[in-house]
């Protein structure tokens, strides 16, 4: 045969391309352009893998196709073994992988279709720009993803990959690094960009839109954004710490032991609480925006499920600057500090919570929905409340004030609300934001972070 000659199986389906490759729903034929060799044609999971050790360069430049190189049984290293490789432009298009072992993998410039890596194991696995697609089905997207389903990892890397629609990750136990990672989905679909449990996950210069950000099980997870667009993006995860900043930030923050959202431009958020061991939450230095085609803008601050109480949980929120939206209080210990609220939503009676405590320093409150309200103590100093204020069912107690003042007169209707008045200056809990160094993700990230390479 020539250099160029491809073997063929009889009765088989087959795709051939012109950089040599042919791969069928049973066997791989692989051809090595420009070698003075016979064909290499392998017959299954051992043989693919025993190609590609002794020819490294051998899936450069090759598409392929329909091929199923799954582990019998399905586990780690009983399938494909890719280690110690840089692979480059290589398509996989309805290609199944399951149970593949890669180490010490970058996949550069290459081209995911529907490929299934599940239960797979990834070691310090990179994919370097490149693209991550399923089928275009609008309606049905299991059938036609790409999936990385319950694959346990250390590290692993994307690096300007672009991720469309269908694609499925289930990610466990390791360190997941994004940067530069653009993503399309069309609103309204329940699909995540990291899903699986117990990530450290590192976010820097991503867009993403109308889907989870991350979607995680498990207590022992992390979270550090950076310079992104997070629109309609939610970020769900029990957390120990999760951290974000300098992004656009719309929608769900995560439930962490110590939470920071700094210096965002922030459109309709929502803080998560957590119950099992309680959270500090810091919300400091953003700035907070609701456009006047969107009134439902607004800052949900722990935000719980119903009959669920927060009272190990303390949020603080630093606005020093006026919130033009609504900011609605359900649970925990807020404290709201330096800033003039449009609009103040009290409605625990509606969700069958309460407020352990709300605390207000330096605030002007606008506008005041308070009649399902439910706030079981707090501190109020120099505070401004305007009417009306609709105290319908309304319970407050033990609200201890000084300096509270209504400058249009009383607003309460439908009951009073009883402020005990002090008469020297109050005392506030004004914890300091804690620094990256303090969260431990600055040395955790100086660590374990990917060094910038060029390919």
């Amino acid at each position: 045969m020539s250099p160029y000659t491809v073997a063929r199986a009889p009765r088989m389906r087959s795709f051939v391309k012109s950089t040599g490759a042919i791969l069928t729903s049973c066997c791989l034929f692989i051809l090595l352009q420009g070698c003075n060799t016979m064909p290499i044609v392998t017959r299954g999971v051992e043989e693919f893998n025993a190609a590609v050790k002794a020819h490294p360069r051998l899936l450069d430049n090759q598409h392929i196709y329909d091929v199923h190189l799954n582990a019998r049984p399905v586990k780690p290293g009983n399938g494909v073994v890719l280690e110690d490789l840089v692979i480059r432009n290589l398509t996989l298009r309805d290609v199944q992988m399951r149970g593949a072992l890669l180490k010490n993998v970058t996949f550069v410039d290459c081209k995911f279709i529907k490929a299934d890596f599940s239960y797979s194991t990834f070691s310090n696995v990179k994919f370097i720009r490149g693209s991550m697609s399923g089928h275009a089905q609008p309606d049905s997207y299991e059938a036609y993803e790409t999936t990385f389903k319950d694959v346990a990892i250390d590290r692993v890397l994307f690096d300007g990959v672009y991720i469309d629609k269908s694609v499925s990750t289930g990610f466990h136990g390791g360190i997941v690094v994004l940067r530069n990672v653009t993503t399309t989905q069309t609103p309204n679909k329940n699909t995540w960009l990291i899903g699986g449990s117990n990530l450290q996950i590192r976010v820097d210069n991503c867009k993403v839109f109308n889907q989870f950000l991350t979607s995680l099980a498990g207590t022992n997870n992390s979270l550090y954004v950076t310079n992104s667009v997070l629109s309609n993006a939610d970020m769900i995860m029990d957390a120990t710490t999760a951290w974000v900043e300098n992004c656009d930030v719309h929608g769900i923050v995560p439930a962490a032991t110590t939470l920071v959202v700094k210096n965002n431009r922030v459109h309709d958020i929502t803080v998560l609480g957590r119950r099992d061991t309680g959270c500090r939450a810091f919300l400091t230095g953003n700035t907070y925006t609701a456009s006047p085609a969107d009134q439902g803008a607004t800052i949900r601050l722990f935000y719980t499920k119903n009959k669920t109480t927060l009272d190990t949980s303390y949020l603080y929120l630093y606005a020093d600057a006026p919130l033009p939206c609504r900011v609605a209080v359900q649970a925990g210990n807020v404290h709201i500090y330096d800033t003039e609220i449009d609009d103040l939503a009290l409605r625990h009676l509606s969700f069958e919570t309460n407020a352990t405590s709300l605390n207000l320093e330096n605030v002007k409150i606008k506008h005041a929905d308070w009649e399902r309200a439910d706030v079981r103590g707090g501190r109020w100093q120099n505070v401004e409340i305007y009417p009306p204020v609709d105290l319908k069912t309304a319970r407050f107690d033990n609200i201890l004030g000084h300096n509270v003042r209504f400058p249009q007169g009383t607003p309460w209707v439908n009951g009073v609300l009883n402020i005990a008045e002090s008469p020297t200056p109050l005392k506030f809990d004004r914890p300091p934001v804690p620094t990256l160094e303090e969260t431990g993700l600055a040395q955790f990230w100086k660590e374990h972070d990917f060094p910038e390479e060029t390919y």
